[in-house]
């Protein structure tokens, strides 16, 4: 929806994806979409969980990989894309470094990713459980040795590892339709829906292993924190959504 359907923005020609390749790529939603808007394209999701469907394209593969390790591809990519990756990699240089040697000479690479925490434009945020819980997010995830917040350096990750013709993107993912604009609001409502169903699978491994905290606490905590984003009326909150792309020379 914030990219009109598209699902990559980088500016590459259609006749000129042949390889493509989608890390971290969960249940393979992108990597199978991509292979079916493009049949002319080999597309390859990796991820360390084996969660992708059996019956996929004939021009799609799944392979159980660690981005972290060595790379170990017998072509070059056109395309590389990652996306909502903002807590997997303790290593974010090595794994760019890997992408920018993985890619074909004037291939890409794009992210689209979250930038976590969440923020308010009118201070409704302080206080409340969902503040309380980001903070604890965010200190748990960094005592685990990662960080939610690189998502703002992902253009300086790429231009370090020798990408040029950078570009970075932001839109504003609204937390519950507080927001105007007709789009806006369905894309809050979804988002607050999103947010709501996964709260506690995003919550319970990091605020227990890296803050300390019991899984009866961590459910107290929930509680409130789901009631806050029910209350969008009163409590406005919002994410910034980054796209970033980077081009190989």
């Amino acid at each position: 929806m914030t990219m009109n359907g598209a699902l990559f923005a980088a500016p590459i020609p259609v006749n000129k994806l042949h390889n493509v390749l989608d890390i971290a790529t969960g249940t393979g939603i992108w990597a199978i979409e991509f292979a079916q808007e493009h049949p002319g394209a080999s597309v390859i999701g990796t991820d360390l969980s084996p969660i992708q469907p059996a019956y996929v394209p004939t021009n799609c593969q799944f392979f159980i990989e660690d981005c972290e390790d060595e790379w170990f591809f017998s072509q070059k990519f056109d395309l590389i894309h990652g996306r909502a990756l903002l807590s997997c990699f303790s290593k974010p240089r090595k794994v760019m470094a890997s992408i920018f040697s993985a890619l074909a000479p004037n291939g890409y690479f794009e992210l689209q990713d979250i930038c976590f925490p969440c923020q308010s434009p009118d201070g409704t945020l302080e206080g409340t459980s969902l503040q309380q819980w980001q903070t604890l997010m965010v200190d748990g995830l960094r005592n685990l040795g990662k960080d939610f917040e690189k998502v703002k350096e992902y253009g300086n990750y790429m231009h370090d590892a020798g990408f040029v013709d950078i570009v970075e993107k932001k839109y504003t993912w609204a937390i519950g339709p507080w927001i105007r604009g007709r789009k806006q609001k369905l894309q809050a409502t979804w988002w607050g829906q999103n947010f709501l169903d996964g709260i506690h699978g995003w919550s319970m491994a990091i605020i227990t292993r890296g803050m300390g905290w019991t899984p009866a606490e961590v459910e107290v905590l929930l509680v409130g924190v789901r009631n806050d984003v029910k209350n969008y009326r009163n409590i406005h909150a919002y994410v910034q959504m980054y796209v970033v792309y980077g081009r190989k020379p």
